[in-house]
């Protein structure tokens, strides 16, 4: 498990952090240093899910400073699927948001749909789907809703949230919940309607206060962090929310509700590493910490949610006084248990019986029509357990921002 950047592409992170500060703040954007890697910059832009930003910014470069013809047509290529996306999908939204309000579904959109109005450009803040609290006794409804308006319904998840698509561009999340039911946290957020108002001009559009708001995303960036991590779009997400609203925000009341939740040393870390990025642009050195979130994309790293998968594997196998098996570890991820497979496959529910159907209906999707298996690589992740220095690496992560390994 990789623990620290490599020191000859610092120049590579660095530059990104600057370009992404300018570009936000339609500033001059830096010229890039001679011995600048483009091909490196230009993968770790895409592993952090910050193209649009990024070119808004090298666009402006002199000619000469640009990148080769092949990466900087790449980018706008890129560039122009983000915009066109966004596009999509807001407008897609606003029609389910007005016919939410004509059938009186009670609604709340969360996370990304949210952080956009951060953002100088809607494009700036790409999401891959989009997430809505709602009421579950109203479910009915909302199915009629999104099937009148072309979408298919994909699944439950058993938990928390109904997923529905519409191609190429549109994937949303319902949630009955903000956390899922077994998250410790969950009561926490049981009286969000309470404690949530109607949008101005509207009967059943929802929103949070901004603090309730930032609580909930600090939450749900540490569960990321816990997972597999939190990349650059994180600390973007939370670097420009403080600067937005830092002369409304009840910090007080932040802090007492964080530290209800055990949260308050996890978004004061975070938050005081994207004001040195972001605000002070202080480089000379990164912190075990600061590479641990370089090293991530938006969507954190396999190889940390497989250590972590594999740690819990071990504290399982030790309460049952077993030894730790990698073949059951294994096996485990090639034939999930009826839990995981019912997100996917409803008709466990009735048929628990069926698991192994359902096991050879996931595999033949994701060989012959996804085409998303990597054999070698997933069973090297899978049989690579974390050894006791990554442990320790990890816990000590862990640890610094306030969140048990649990």
């Amino acid at each position: 498990m990789k623990t620290n950047i490599d020191p000859l592409q610092k120049n590579e992170y660095v530059y990104l952090l600057q370009v992404l500060k300018a570009s936000l703040y339609n500033k001059e954007i830096p010229i890039p240093p001679s011995n600048i890697n483009w091909l490196f910059l230009f993968n770790l832009v895409k592993y952090n899910s910050c193209v649009n930003i990024f070119f808004n910014g090298i666009s402006k470069l002199p000619d000469e400073f640009k990148p080769n013809k092949q990466i900087y047509n790449e980018l706008q290529n890129l560039n122009n699927i983000f915009l066109i996306q966004d596009t999509n999908q807001l407008y897609e939204l606003s029609a389910l948001f007005n016919e939410f309000e004509k059938q009186g579904v009670y609604f709340m959109p969360l996370k990304g749909y949210v952080l956009k109005n951060d953002y100088p450009q809607s494009d700036f803040r790409i999401m891959t789907d989009a997430d809505i609290l709602f009421k579950e006794s109203q479910i009915d409804i909302v199915k009629k809703i999104y099937k009148s308006l072309g979408y298919e319904f994909e699944f439950f998840d058993n938990d928390n949230q109904y997923h529905f698509k519409k191609e190429p561009y549109i994937f949303i999340e319902m949630h009955t919940s903000l956390v899922n039911h077994k998250d410790e946290k969950y009561d926490y957020f049981l009286d969000i309607w309470e404690k949530s108002h109607k949008k101005e001009n509207h009967n059943y559009y929802y929103e949070m206060t901004k603090e309730d708001y930032y609580i909930f995303f600090i939450e749900h960036a540490s569960n990321h962090f816990k997972l597999g991590g939190i990349g650059l779009r994180q600390l973007i997400d939370i670097y420009l929310y403080n600067k937005k609203y830092e002369n409304e925000l009840n910090y007080s009341y932040l802090k007492n509700e964080l530290n209800k939740i055990n949260l308050l040393v996890f978004e004061e870390k975070i938050k005081n590493i994207s004001f040195k990025w972001f605000e002070k642009q202080d480089f000379n050195s990164f912190s075990s910490l600061e590479e641990f979130i370089l090293l991530s994309s938006a969507l954190g790293r396999l190889d940390v949610a497989f250590a972590n998968r594999s740690m819990e594997h071990k504290r399982s196998m030790a309460e049952k006084n077993k030894k730790p098996s990698r073949l059951k570890f294994l096996l485990s991820h090639i034939f999930p248990n009826k839990e995981n497979m019912i997100k996917n496959y409803s008709y466990l529910n009735k048929f628990p019986f069926l698991l192994p159907v359902s096991w050879v209906q996931m595999w033949s999707k994701r060989i012959f029509i996804s085409h998303n298996v990597h054999f070698k690589r997933g069973i090297r992740l899978r049989m690579d357990y974390v050894d006791d220095k990554g442990e320790e690496y990890l816990n000590n992560i862990y640890n610094e921002v306030g969140l048990k390994n649990t």
